[in-house]
């Protein structure tokens, strides 16, 4: 961060927040002159997501009609009710909790309900998830011996169909014996 008395811009990305005192102190100094070097890499992050979520946050504001709030107003009060940092104490307080006795007994967890880890295969080496999609996905329509079937998927490598005929019965045939209807989201014209 260069200071405007050394030729430095008005930008975001070149200004930092500081107290009267700091400021005086740092005078026309960089942020690494004046001992503090990791400001200035903080100041070359992109800003661009950040303004998105204010974009979005304000838009949903105003669709919804509904009142706001700001970090420090909810730390105020909770330090106020005398709360611990949490965020069911944030939403506690969010939610207009002033005088109301708060119940305890509510144990809530959140577990992962997606294992978002790359997964590995039966050997423990590389993918097991399929990078390759198939023809034939669940719920399409296919035709099988003159009837309509309902694709309940693929198996040994995309080659063989699962279906369910209208009696609900099961029945498995290769990809060759089966032609297309209808895709599950759609119509599709096969030649």
């Amino acid at each position: 961060m260069v200071s405007p008395s050394r030729g430095g811009s008005n930008r975001v990305d070149n200004l930092t927040i500081s107290c009267v005192d700091c400021n005086q102190k740092k005078d026309t100094q960089t942020a690494k002159e004046f001992g503090y070097p990791y400001v200035q890499k903080q100041a070359k992050k992109s800003l661009k997501s950040t303004a998105f979520m204010n974009i979005v946050r304000w838009e949903i504001v105003n669709q919804l009609n509904c009142e706001y709030t700001f970090g420090h107003i909810t730390k105020k009060k909770r330090i106020e009710q005398g709360l611990e940092k949490s965020h069911t104490n944030d939403a506690f307080i969010i939610a207009g909790g002033n005088n109301q006795q708060r119940i305890s007994l509510i144990n809530v967890t959140i577990k992962r309900r997606n294992n978002r880890s790359i997964q590995t295969n039966r050997k423990s080496y590389g993918r097991s998830i399929r990078k390759q999609k198939y023809f034939l996905s669940p719920s399409d329509l296919v035709k099988y011996k003159s009837k309509i079937c309902e694709v309940k998927g693929m198996f040994n490598y995309g080659k063989w169909v699962r279906m369910k005929d209208s009696n609900d019965n099961t029945v498995n045939s290769n990809v060759k014996n089966v032609e297309l209807v209808k895709y599950r989201k759609g119509l599709c014209f096969v030649s």
